[in-house]
C-alpha cells in the first residue's frame, strides 16, 4: 500500500513561495521544486539532522523553530520560514551542525544532488540564491565588525606603467578563492572583457550609494573602504563589491585609494553571461557567498576560519 502524501504538490509550492529563498521567483522554478520536495515532522526536541552524518537534504521550515548545534554549542536558531543546511552545505568546506526542533515542526526536504540540477537547469534559481546570500551579508556586516581579510601585503613599488597582459589578469584572478578552481577558458572570458582601472592616491573607485554595477580585482596598492564610521584597508588580490552587485543595491560604502592603485573591473553582464554558460563558475559563486554568511554568522561552522583573502564588499 503506497501512503499518500499530507502535504499535496499545489501546497508544497505554497509552501515553498513563502520562503524568503524562493520569494518572487516564477511558477515554473517553484513547481520543478516542489516536485522534489517531501515533508518531514519533526517532534520538539527530535534532530533534523545529526552533524556527524553527510547532510543528504535541504529543509525548510514550514512551521516551528529550529536549533542549530555545533560542539555542543548553538550557532543560531532559525524560525519558520527558513532554510536548514542549505549555507553549510553549499560552503562545501564548513563543519555541518546538529539541527534540533525547539518545537514541533513541519518542513519540506529536498535532496541536495537534485536542487543542484534543479540549480544546473534555471540559472534565475541561481541569481535568488546569490541575491538572498548577498543581502545577508550586506545586512549582518552592517550589525558586526567583520574582520579584516588581505590577500598579498602590498608593494611598495610603483605600479608597472604598462598595462596587465592576459597572462598576469589570470595570474591574478586565480588568487582570489572564487577564481582559484574556474576553468582557465572561463576566467580567460572574463579577464578579457576586465576595464584595468588606475587610481592616483585618494581617487574614489565608487562611492557609497552610487550604483552597483561593477565588481572590481585589486592588482595593486592598497584600498581604503568605509562608510563614514568605520573604515578598513584591503590589499591586492581582495575582489569588491560583489555582494552589491548581486543583491542588486548601491555601493554600500566608499572605496578609495590609499596609495596608487590598479583594478581590474568587470561589469555585471559578462559575469552573468559567464554563469549561464558555465554551471562550476555558478556553484564557485554560490560556495563563496554561502562561506562569507557563514563567516558572519557561524565563523565556528569554518574548521580554518574564513579564507584570509575572501574580502567581499
Amino acid at each position: 500500500m503506497v501512503e499518500l502524501p499530507l502535504v499535496s504538490p499545489l501546497e508544497r509550492a505554497v509552501f515553498l513561495r513563502a520562503q524568503p529563498y524562493f520569494e518572487g521567483l516564477e511558477s515554473g522554478v517553484i513547481a520543478a521544486l516542489a516536485g522534489h520536495t517531501r515533508e518531514h515532522r519533526a517532534r520538539a526536541g527530535a534532530p533534523l539532522h545529526v552533524g556527524a552524518r553527510p547532510l543528504e537534504r535541504v529543509s525548510f521550515i514550514v512551521e516551528g523553530r529550529v536549533r542549530m548545534v555545533l560542539d555542543d554549542e548553538t550557532l543560531f536558531e532559525i524560525d519558520a520560514p527558513g532554510g536548514v543546511g542549505l549555507a553549510h552545505r553549499l560552503a562545501r568546506r564548513a563543519r555541518l551542525p546538529t539541527a534540533v526542533a525547539v518545537t514541533d515542526c513541519l518542513t519540506l526536504q529536498i535532496d541536495f544532488n537534485a536542487l543542484v540540477q534543479i540549480l544546473e537547469d534555471r540559472v534565475a534559481l541561481v541569481l535568488q540564491f546569490a541575491r538572498i546570500f548577498s543581502r545577508l551579508i550586506l545586512d549582518s556586516e552592517r550589525k558586526i565588525d567583520a574582520p579584516a581579510r588581505a590577500a598579498v601585503q602590498p608593494s611598495s613599488r610603483p605600479p608597472r606603467p604598462e598595462s596587465l597582459d592576459l597572462v598576469h589578469r589570470l595570474a591574478w584572478a586565480r588568487r582570489s578563492p572564487i577564481f582559484q578552481d574556474a576553468n582557465l577558458s572561463v576566467l580567460g572570458e572574463l579577464m578579457r572583457n576586465a576595464e584595468e582601472v588606475r587610481l592616483d592616491k585618494e581617487e574614489p573607485l565608487w562611492r557609497r550609494d552610487a550604483p552597483a554595477s561593477a565588481i572590481a580585482l585589486l592588482v595593486h596598492g592598497t584600498l581604503r573602504v568605509g562608510d563614514g564610521s568605520r573604515s578598513r584597508v584591503v590589499h591586492p588580490g581582495s575582489l569588491l563589491g560583489i555582494p552589491e552587485v548581486f543583491a542588486e543595491r548601491p555601493r554600500n560604502e566608499d572605496a578609495v585609494a590609499e596609495t596608487p592603485s590598479v583594478l581590474m573591473r568587470l561589469d555585471r553582464s559578462p559575469i552573468l553571461d559567464a554563469m549561464e554558460d558555465h554551471f562550476e563558475l555558478s556553484l564557485d559563486l554560490l560556495s563563496a557567498f554561502a562561506t562569507r554568511y557563514l563567516a558572519s554568522w557561524a565563523p565556528r561552522a569554518l574548521p580554518d576560519g574564513p579564507p584570509l583573502d575572501f574580502e567581499v564588499l
